[in-house]
């Protein structure tokens, strides 16, 4: 058993659920949070992890890598605002190509409420590992 205010039964959850309606629990971008009793008469997580409910801090517009020519695009259009702890996925306009990072790249929303862009924006080009030289 664990004790929590109260006794809880071992395996029993429990969940805790923000006040606010816009508030999400730490990094868990939702509005609850939930904890289960161990056999060994703890919680996990442990109560000291908990986190706590704040309404997430908002990036804005997302990057715009067609400014550097790179040929991406965001699959999404332009979202308004995005909150922290999510990401902008972006591809190449024409999905033939691809970057040096992959078929996708995803720009995330810090918890302080800016863009982690990249320094310089990887470019569209055709994929050299399917080329067979002749």
């Amino acid at each position: 058993m664990c004790t929590l205010d109260g006794t809880v039964d071992v395996g029993q959850k429990m969940t805790f659920t923000c006040n606010e309606t816009d508030a999400e629990a730490g990094d868990t971008m939702g509005n609850t949070y939930e904890i289960t009793c161990l056999s060994n008469g703890t919680f996990i997580p442990v109560p000291d992890d908990w986190p706590v409910c704040e309404v997430p801090a908002e990036c804005g517009v997302a990057p715009d890598p067609d400014a550097a020519n790179s040929g991406l695009t965001s699959e999404a259009g332009t979202p308004a605002t995005t909150k922290a702890y999510r990401s902008v996925t972006y591809h190449c306009n024409d999905t033939s190509l691809v970057t040096d990072d992959g078929k996708k790249i995803y720009v995330f929303c810090k918890s302080d409420g800016t863009f982690d862009s990249p320094s310089a924006w990887p470019v569209c080009r055709y994929n050299m590992h399917n080329c067979v030289i002749t």
